[in-house]
């Protein structure tokens, strides 16, 4: 699979693309009154798989744990897609959404192995933050131009890391984004670059506002369940 770079890869993720949710299914899923009308809709959506394992009574934890867990899933199996030499690199960026999840675990005393691997030493946010940076940028050096990976990750990087761990200006551009101007950036960045490592992380990037806008949906209709 190697053999071929990042062709298997990106003819895998073109396909998925085409199964992602519209934005009338998104539109759908956010007018649900509750967790068990949400979770409904859902089964009948490409999310399908993510939600499976939720029902009605499940709490906000057991939703962040469920959809960490897809999500996770999903970036061991894109890395797998990718060259030998790449698969550190998908693995890596996929700890991005949940890095303030591992410093607040390390600054508790508690927290997943996943965690305590991706921040190690550190004990600060911003300790995590660069740590992960730098060896972001360790990995992602193997790309021709790692200015332009660097670019068309900005405004994820910038959502997750802030200014402090940001190449040079890139965040000034990209703080403030909507999550539709996100999605539109990384829909045009995958395409743009064809078979090649930009368009696996541009995609990967589709995955985290995926995921971060089906967790606000379902922990939303848990809150307000339990305020009512």
């Amino acid at each position: 699979m190697a053999s071929v770079g990042f062709s298997y890869a990106t003819a895998r993720l073109h396909a998925r693309l085409a199964a992602r949710m519209s934005a009338q299914q998104w539109v759908q899923l956010e007018a649900s009154p509750d967790l068990a009308h949400a979770l409904q809709l859902a089964s009948r959506m490409p999310i399908a798989e993510r939600v499976h394992r939720l029902n009605s009574d499940s709490d906000v934890h057991v939703v962040e744990d469920v959809l960490r867990q897809a999500f996770a899933r999903d970036v061991e199996e894109i890395a797998r897609w990718c060259p030998q030499t790449w698969r550190k690199a998908v693995e890596w960026f996929g700890l991005l959404p949940f890095l303030r999840e591992g410093a607040h675990a390390i600054n508790g005393g508690a927290g997943t192995d996943r965690a305590r691997g991706a921040t190690e030493d550190a004990v600060t946010w911003r300790d995590v933050s660069l740590h992960w940076r730098e060896e972001w940028d360790r990995r992602a050096s193997l790309c021709r131009k790692p200015g332009d990976l660097a670019a068309a990750l900005a405004p994820i990087t910038g959502r997750f890391l802030g200014a402090e761990a940001a190449p040079g200006n890139a965040i000034p551009r990209t703080l403030g984004w909507t999550w539709e101007a996100m999605e539109q950036h990384f829909l045009k960045v995958f395409r743009m670059y064809g078979a090649g490592p930009v368009s696996v992380f541009a995609y990967l990037s589709l995955g985290i506002l995926d995921n971060e806008r089906l967790r606000g949906i379902l922990v939303n209709r848990v809150v307000f369940a339990g305020a009512a």
